[in-house]
């Protein structure tokens, strides 16, 4: 996978997904943090789709509000406004006291 990644002002330079965290994709540890990094990385390259797929996995293993927060932010990008709003639930419940989360939960 390749992306864009910011060097200065005026110069893009595509790079590889694989070469810059070559041990990110390897799979050495499959938990519920490698999948948020992962997702967190496709998500970062404007890959959607892919980074819903790992937020989605880092949330069946262990919900983190952050995890959450991020997959109903995608969900909205990809018009699923009702899935998108169970995720924003879910984070709100898990962290009740974050002001974004909260804020974005009320509206």
């Amino acid at each position: 996978m390749k992306y864009k990644c910011f060097f200065t002002k005026l110069f893009y330079h595509t790079v590889d997904l694989k070469e810059l965290h070559p041990n990110l994709l390897k799979g050495e540890q499959k938990d519920s943090y490698h999948y948020y990094r992962v997702g967190l990385e496709y998500f970062e390259s404007g890959e959607l789709e892919s980074a819903l797929e790992n937020f989605l996995r880092s949330s069946e293993s262990e919900p983190h509000f952050k995890t959450c927060e991020r997959t109903a932010h995608i969900l909205r990008e990809l018009k699923r406004f009702e899935e998108a709003d169970r995720f924003l639930e879910q984070a709100y419940r898990l962290n009740p006291k974050n002001d974004k989360t909260g804020i974005e939960y009320s509206r």
